[in-house]
This record gives structure tokens, C-alpha cells and sequence, in this order.
């Protein structure tokens, strides 16, 4: 006869381990905080045991969930990859990713690699070795040398090769990887590329470029973090010839809207070249005198596509989109053309959304710029201009202070929206960075505040936005606005 304690073991079942979404963020905040404390306690403290611990405990979990002999951790600006596989940053723990970040990039490093599951003492050392890194430290056989002369071989140093991206005047030798360079280097693409284009567009033979399909590729293949940290500097949009900075800023914002609704890369690629191409309409009315909402604009529109179509293809459902976006539709999208009703394509109207807060927040010939927070209103209130449920995601994801913008908070500071919603759906106050103290005086390091948080004794937000301000009105350096 079997006791029930038996009979109740047939039934137990192994729990499933914990997924990367779990496990991710809990390595990088016991790396954050072993490494945080170095910096204040001395090797000997017994609080270390406690860190180590912490990530011995985690990094078997992580070696089973990838079924690997071990793991691969790398940086990106100030997103955390494990094994190629994005760390999704935590909005209220943007902290520690910003910290980690910091301290690699000090060193020279881009992460590390863990082969095999390591010792506990050798863990140990090994993060107080690279703690202990001087800053101006770059050559990385070495450190991989020195780890080995003491005994550690489950670690080696772990940098970026990238054979794709060209060297980028200024980064650090041919093949080290610096990310923000090579942002910088799709924008500065994109923008040779479509003036050298807006120049030439009634003469073809003069335009001798490469496809530009590689370089919309690569955009569409960043972070939404890497996009995001790229809008916060195009807060000044004030050009000696706007049009192709218009087209680059509205690719990349399209780009970063896409991502935060998930779409597939393929669309995100399309839509980007789509919001890319849209200034041509404005280019056609200002040299040619035809309105943009002209029949005969939107045939020089179709005129160029087919004139450069060997470097910049269009798809049909991009072609539609160059044709519909500045078009003005009811409610539910329709719009007329002669007797003939039609609804706009999803692309078209997402594209008439980004074109119109873009016209809208930078500075034109025939129109100054206005504040971001004003050009959402405008968007969302004209009832001809913007599909409603598309604005709705939209402004979710920007914000009613869009990302990048200048404000005054109740306490005086002065700030910079560094982080909107995560969720498009969803609304939820921002995340800011503090720049100015409440008497005017400029901090040498920004003070990054959570507008969610609340203060426990009162049950209210310890900070909010009071106004949006100008660039002017903030009297701020230039240069940190700039790419």
C-alpha cells in the first residue's frame, strides 16, 4: 500500500524557469549593485558575498534558459543585450542601465563574455578587476591576459566587431564599435542622400548615389531606445534649408512610433523611406508654384519616384502614400476623388500624423515653429486632418509633453522629457531630466526624476510639469541639442 505522500509525488510537476524578461533585469541589478558599491566600500566588505551571491544564483538560470555553455552580456548605448537578446529596459529602473552603460564605456568595454559557469571566488574577482580598470585603459588583450595569469578563465573581455557600419571619423580605431557614431552616421546618410536628391530632382543624371535601401535597413534595425535617444537631441529644429532635415527627422520619428506599435521590420523599413520621401510635396510647391494639395503636385511626386526609382524604390503601397498623405478625409478615413470615394491606407495616414507634427515643430520659411505640446493639440484637434485612433497611439508614445521637450516643473526646475510611455496604449507621466535648478543655475550632471512617484504622507506627485517652454525661454547651451 503506497502512502499518499508517494501517491502525491506522481502529481508534482517542475515549475518552468523563469523567463528572460524576469532573469534579464535581475542580472543587471545585481551587476548594478555589486559594482555600484565598489565604488564606495572597500574589496574586504562583507557585502560583497551578498552581490555575488545574488549573481551566482541567477547566471545558472540565465546558462539553462539559453541552453548554452554560458553567456554573452553587451552594451549598446544604454540598452543591455544577453546572448543577442535585448534586455527590455524597466521605465522606473532606467537607472541602472544608464549606470552600467557609464561604466563600461569608461573602461573601454562593450561587456564581457562568461564561458563556462565560474567559480564564486573567481566571480568575484574578476568584477573588482574590471572595477579597478583605468579609464584611459584600452587594450583589451591585456585584461584578457591578466584575468588568465590569475587563475580566472571563465571570463574574457567582449567588444563589438562590426564590418557592416563604415568607420565613422572619430571613433575609437577601425573596428571598435561606437554606437552613437554610427546613429549619427544613418542620419548623416539619410541626409546627404535626400538633399542630394531634392537638389537635383528635375535633373536625374546629376544624382549619383547608392541605394538607399541599405541605410533605411540599418534604422529600421535599431533599438527604441537608440531612436529615442536620437529625438531627444532634434529638439531645436531651426535650418538654413529645413526640407531634408524635415525628411531625416520625420524617418527616424516614424521609425520610433512603428517599433513602439511592433511591427515587423519590413513595414518599419517602408514607412521610414515613406516619411523620408514626403517633403518632395513641399519641394514641388516651393520651386514649381504648385499647391501641395494639386492634382498636378502629386503628378511631379509620382514624376520623381519614377526618376530615382534604381535608388530609392517604392513599393505600390508606398507610392499611395506619397499620394494620399496631405489629403483630407472624414471620420472614418474615406475621402473623395471626383465621385469616386476612398479610404486612405494605414500607411498614408500614420504618414500624415508624423508629417504634420514635424511641418509643425520645425521652423519654415512660410512658418515659425511652434512648441510640441502645441503642435499635438493641433493634430489631434482638427477633425479633417488626423485618423483618431492612430493620433490617440501616437501621442501615447510622444506624450502630451512630446520626448525632448522643454519644461518648467512646479518646484522651478527646469527639465527635458527624457522618456514617455512604454506602452502605446497607455498613458503615463513621463520620466524627466532635470537640467536647471529652481534658481536658474545649470547642473553639471542631469538629475534624472520619475513624475510618477508620490509622496507617501501627502498622496500626491512630488513633481509635476507646469508649463512647456521655449529653447529660448530655457537659455540653454546649444550644443546639447545637436547631433
Amino acid at each position: 500500500m503506497r502512502s499518499a505522500k508517494e501517491a502525491n509525488e506522481d502529481f508534482e510537476v517542475e515549475a518552468p524557469p523563469p523567463s528572460i524578461s524576469l532573469l534579464g533585469p535581475s542580472f543587471l541589478r545585481a551587476l548594478f549593485k555589486f559594482l555600484r558599491l565598489t565604488e564606495i566600500h572597500d574589496p574586504t566588505n562583507a557585502i560583497f558575498d551578498q552581490g555575488n551571491q545574488e549573481l551566482m544564483r541567477i547566471i545558472p538560470q540565465l546558462i539553462k534558459h539559453f541552453g548554452q555553455a554560458g553567456i554573452t552580456f553587451t552594451l549598446r548605448g544604454e540598452i543591455c543585450y544577453i546572448n543577442q537578446r535585448q534586455v527590455r529596459p524597466i521605465p522606473r529602473e532606467f537607472y541602472v542601465y544608464r549606470y552600467l552603460s557609464k561604466f563600461f564605456k569608461q573602461r573601454g568595454m562593450q561587456g564581457f563574455r562568461i564561458l563556462t559557469m565560474p567559480q564564486e571566488n573567481n566571480m568575484k574577482l574578476f568584477l573588482w578587476l574590471i572595477a579597478n580598470l583605468d579609464k584611459e585603459f584600452d587594450d583589451k588583450i591585456d585584461i584578457n591576459r591578466q584575468l588568465k595569469d590569475q587563475g580566472i578563465v571563465e571570463f574574457e573581455i567582449y567588444t563589438i566587431k562590426v564590418s557592416q557600419s563604415p568607420d565613422v571619423e572619430g571613433s575609437r580605431g577601425g573596428n571598435n564599435f561606437d554606437l552613437e557614431l554610427a546613429i549619427a552616421s544613418i542620419y548623416q546618410r539619410l541626409h546627404k542622400f535626400v538633399e542630394t536628391c531634392f537638389d537635383n530632382y528635375r535633373n536625374r543624371k546629376s544624382i549619383n548615389l547608392t541605394p538607399i535601401q541599405s541605410t533605411l535597413q540599418e534604422l529600421a534595425t535599431l533599438t527604441d531606445q537608440d531612436i529615442i535617444d536620437l529625438l531627444r537631441l532634434l529638439y531645436i529644429k531651426r535650418y538654413d534649408r529645413p526640407l531634408p532635415y524635415l525628411a531625416v527627422n520625420s524617418a527616424f520619428l516614424m521609425a520610433g512610433w512603428a517599433k513602439s506599435l511592433r511591427l515587423p521590420s519590413s513595414v518599419i523599413c517602408e514607412l521610414a523611406g515613406s516619411a523620408l520621401l514626403h517633403p518632395i510635396a513641399y519641394l514641388i510647391e516651393e520651386e514649381l508654384g504648385l499647391n501641395i494639395d494639386s492634382e498636378a503636385n502629386r503628378i511631379q511626386r509620382l514624376r520623381f519616384i519614377e526618376n530615382v526609382k534604381d535608388i530609392w524604390q517604392m513599393s505600390e503601397v508606398q507610392t499611395l502614400s506619397q499620394l494620399e498623405w496631405n489629403r483630407n478625409f472624414s471620420e472614418n478615413g474615406v475621402y473623395v476623388v471626383g465621385t469616386t470615394k476612398c479610404y486612405s491606407h494605414f500607411y498614408s495616414r500614420m504618414l500624415k500624423i508624423v508629417a504634420t507634427y514635424e511641418k509643425l515643430t520645425t521652423h519654415m520659411k512660410s512658418s515659425p515653429a511652434i512648441l510640441p505640446e502645441e503642435a499635438i493639440a493641433k493634430t489631434i484637434l482638427d477633425a479633417n486632418s488626423c485618423d483618431k485612433t492612430l493620433s490617440k497611439l501616437f501621442v501615447n508614445w510622444v506624450g502630451i509633453y512630446p520626448l525632448g521637450s522643454l519644461v518648467v516643473l512646479n518646484t522651478g526646475e527646469i527639465a527635458q522629457v527624457f522618456a514617455g510611455a512604454s506602452n502605446p496604449i497607455s498613458f503615463q507621466r513621463p520620466i524627466v531630466r532635470i537640467i536647471k535648478s529652481t534658481n536658474g543655475e545649470m547642473l553639471k550632471r542631469a538629475i534624472i526624476c520619475d513624475l510618477s512617484e508620490v509622496d507617501e504622507k501627502l498622496g500626491i506627485y512630488k513633481k509635476s510639469i507646469k508649463k512647456n517652454i521655449s529653447y529660448e525661454e530655457a537659455n540653454l547651451a546649444g550644443p546639447q541639442f545637436k547631433i
